[in-house]
């Protein structure tokens, strides 16, 4: 047991494939966003239509856990929650 009473549990072999698809899932995150700013730069789409589709697409993956589990208001405060979507959303795509 540790010193705060609590014993740390061996991961089972779920976890670590679900933390592999959480991993692989990253990977194609980025990835696909490297592949949209490519296609961005050589078509006709703006950096508006771009931030666009990646604001729409991540909002209806993101939808039905937000609906599920919140928007963490309680966790980070309104403050923290902000600062995530200034610091993740339109602004930094539109930067980038």
């Amino acid at each position: 047991m540790s010193q705060s009473g609590h014993s740390l549990s061996i991961p089972s072999t779920s976890d670590y494939i679900r933390g592999s698809l959480y991993g692989l899932g990253a990977v194609c995150i980025w990835a696909s966003w490297n592949v949209a700013v490519r296609l961005g730069i050589r078509t006709s789409l703006t950096p508006w239509v771009i931030t666009a589709i990646r604001l729409v697409v991540g909002g209806v993956i993101l939808l039905p856990y937000s609906l599920r589990k919140g928007l963490a208001v309680h966790r980070l405060g309104w403050g923290g929650v902000a600062a995530i979507m200034v610091g993740a959303g339109a602004p930094m795509v539109l930067i980038s």
